[in-house]
């Protein structure tokens, strides 16, 4: 699960590249708002967040930020949702029922304060009261006038579209229109939900250099029976970058020892907010370890983390000997590609891409029957490695000249059996 405070930091990088475009709200809105209902589906908004920011987030990040911004929780993003993001505001998020409202930022200080619910119902919603005789309540358009939320100082029974505080269109459910909004005629004002917790929003990562080197745990203690949850931000790095899960006594600092050392990595490629869930890798203490590339580069940052026993049965490896063992009996299996490089040498007309794809589908073959994170890095040293067999491949494959000599031979032989065949 997305932690609160990652929540908030990814709204506020989401935020700051918004504002670095000039992308307002209504402007996002035109642009992928591609069935013109007036709202963001989840689909929508995913395609927004891509093309502005030029990232495919992992799917449990964009679920974070989508639902914070989704202040009604109906599956959708309005207008004024939007407008709380880009314009900086609070996006609380209320379960149950709200007995009060705190309302900030309002032009008239008369409609600012703590409103109690009253006993009854105007218009079938909860209408609410403040210490100056502002109330909040529901207007049905029943005078004519569009459906709205109203901020007025007169006594009345809800038939009058009446509105000296303001007003804005009720969310798609009809819910409290809790959060930041524009409200006609005031402009923006704040309505809080007291007593409630309160949604993630940009303003609680203030202070927060968004693209700086962070990585978080979910915990730091975990049982054999977890996935390993990270999280970060970063500055933007190279495609090859990579964080690994390394045995917490290797020594820190240099990428080519954590590449040793690795017992399962992720690439990052050109991803600056995420996160990842690496496979358990048993009893002990490890870290999580950013790197800048996968050449022999260095180590930015990590994090420890301790693995207790849990539920059995469920433990990838007894102990880090065991688990290095099997590592370099995975990587043999690279070694057994040897025959198919003799196989492909006869065949001299193959394209260095046809001869790598035949070593990834044999490779693949082989190491079927891997956990998956020894399957991951057999990959990883295959792919680094390729080249190595394309080059194999070509140093056994005969001269040119040869390939000619042997084709005028066989014309020749094929010329004389047909000769005498046809004296026979």
């Amino acid at each position: 699960m997305v932690s609160r405070n990652f929540e908030a930091i990814a709204l506020k990088q989401l935020q700051e590249i918004l504002n670095q475009k000039g992308i307002t709200a209504e402007a996002l809105f035109e642009k992928y708002d591609i069935d013109g209902n007036g709202s963001l589906d989840f689909s929508e908004f995913e395609n927004a967040l891509r093309s502005l920011t030029g990232q495919s987030a992992p799917q449990p990040i964009i679920r974070a930020v989508f639902n914070a911004l989704d202040l009604d929780n109906d599956s959708t993003l309005e207008l004024a949702e939007l407008v709380s993001l880009i314009d900086g505001g609070k996006s609380p998020i209320s379960s149950g029922e709200v007995g009060e409202i705190e309302v900030v930022d309002h032009s008239n200080s008369n409609f600012n304060g703590s409103y109690i619910r009253q006993g009854t119902e105007i218009n079938g919603k909860p209408w609410f009261l403040n210490s100056t005789g502002a109330r909040l309540y529901f207007y049905s358009g029943g005078e004519g006038g569009a459906r709205s939320w109203s901020f007025d100082d007169r006594q009345q029974d809800g038939s009058n579209d009446w509105y000296r505080g303001g007003w804005t269109r009720p969310p798609t459910l009809g819910g409290i229109p809790l959060g930041t909004r524009r409200w006609v005629g005031v402009g923006r004002v704040t309505l809080t939900s007291v007593g409630e917790p309160a949604g993630a929003s940009p303003e609680d990562a203030a202070g927060e250099d968004t693209f700086k080197i962070r990585l978080e745990l979910s915990k730091s203690i975990f049982s054999t029976d977890e996935g390993i949850e990270v999280e970060f931000t970063l500055p933007v790095l190279d495609d090859s970058a990579w964080i690994g899960v390394v045995p917490a006594g290797i020594a820190h600092g240099d990428e080519a020892v954590n590449d040793q050392h690795d017992i399962e990595f992720r690439h990052l490629e050109g991803r600056t907010i995420g996160g990842f869930t690496f496979s358990n890798p048993g009893v002990g203490d490890w870290s999580i370890r950013l790197n800048d590339d996968d050449d022999s580069g260095n180590e930015l940052a990590y994090v420890e983390f301790t693995v207790v026993a849990g539920l059995a049965g469920t433990e990838i490896s007894g102990d880090y000997d065991s688990m290095m063992t099997a590592k370099a009996e995975a990587f043999d299996l690279i070694h057994e590609l040897g025959p198919l490089a003799e196989s492909l040498a006869e065949t001299p007309n193959l394209s260095d891409e046809m001869i790598k794809d035949m070593g990834d589908a044999m490779l693949e073959e082989k190491i079927a029957n891997l956990p998956n994170f020894l399957q991951n890095l057999v990959r990883k040293k295959w792919n680094a490695r390729s080249d190595d067999f394309v080059t194999m491949v070509r140093s056994k494959m005969p001269e040119a000249s040869t390939i000619a000599a042997g084709t005028v031979v066989a014309g020749v032989l094929g010329a004389t059996a047909a000769a005498v065949a046809a004296n026979a």
